[in-house]
């Protein structure tokens, strides 16, 4: 999805309008106040991916740099003025073609911000993305949607989390993978210092939460069974990317 800053378009667009009623009305136009223009508008184009009118854009900008008449505070040559103008016309006709969806300015930075520590992004890559894609749902209004990316972002968590008991086993639903989780913790040897018994107390305060997510909300959400709102959106989203930072430590 491509991102369109309004504050950005609107600042360039009002100043290449600005620009061609300057020259109609017949007023003195330095080539470089209207380069820096045509470059922003190329710029936002490309970005925009509008590739013909970002290439028009340049065409036009690189005949007014080359162009003796427009060198200095001279007014430019009535064809650039055409085609500058004919640039302002087709950018308003290409932009009303386009479908923009509002991010709110208190959402952006779910849109844009990681919800987890780079540590812990770095240590559980499937998770990040998962949460990245839950926090851009959010922010666009799709709040089941970002719910389940939220489950599906416990997936590599309770993987890992397996695998740091010594299980091998694979692919089996969370209820048997937790049971085998708290079986192999407490068949395990007693921890002989502080720091190994606060880890697996941890580990069972996770078995836990992995048990809350599941009952919760990913039985419902990945099952087709409930929908969410905003208030349990956000809430649900912020505890699962609370809960992934707090397991990083734990997990190998």
């Amino acid at each position: 999805m491509l991102v369109f800053h309004a504050d950005l378009w609107a600042e360039n667009y009002s100043a290449l309008d600005d620009l061609v009623s300057r020259m109609e009305r017949g007023e003195e136009i330095h080539a470089g106040q209207a380069a820096v223009v045509l470059g922003n508008i190329r710029r936002l184009c490309s970005e925009a991916h509008f590739e013909a009118l970002a290439a028009r854009a340049g065409q036009v900008l690189g005949k007014i740099k080359r162009s003796p008449q427009s060198a200095g505070p001279k007014t430019p040559p009535e064809v650039a003025l055409d085609n500058i103008r004919d640039l302002r016309d087709d950018l308003e006709g290409e932009l009303s073609k386009v479908l923009l969806l509002l991010v709110e300015g208190r959402d952006r930075s779910y849109y844009d911000q990681p919800l987890v520590s780079a540590e812990t992004a770095a240590k559980f890559s499937t998770a990040h993305e998962e949460l990245l894609e839950a926090a851009k749902c959010f922010a666009l209004g799709r709040f089941t949607a970002s719910v389940m990316h939220g489950m599906r972002a416990l997936e590599e968590p309770l993987n890992r989390m397996r695998r740091s008991v010594g299980l091998r086993r694979k692919n089996q639903p969370w209820g048997p993978t937790l049971r085998d989780i708290e079986y192999a913790l407490g068949s395990a040897a007693s921890p002989k210092t502080e720091p190994a018994r606060k880890r697996r107390q941890a580990l069972r305060e996770a078995i836990l939460e992995f048990r809350g997510f599941k009952d919760a909300w990913r039985n419902y959400a990945m099952h087709a069974r409930r929908s969410y709102d905003r208030e349990q959106a956000e809430r649900i989203l912020r505890h699962v990317a609370g809960f992934i930072d707090q397991l990083g430590p734990l997990v190998r």
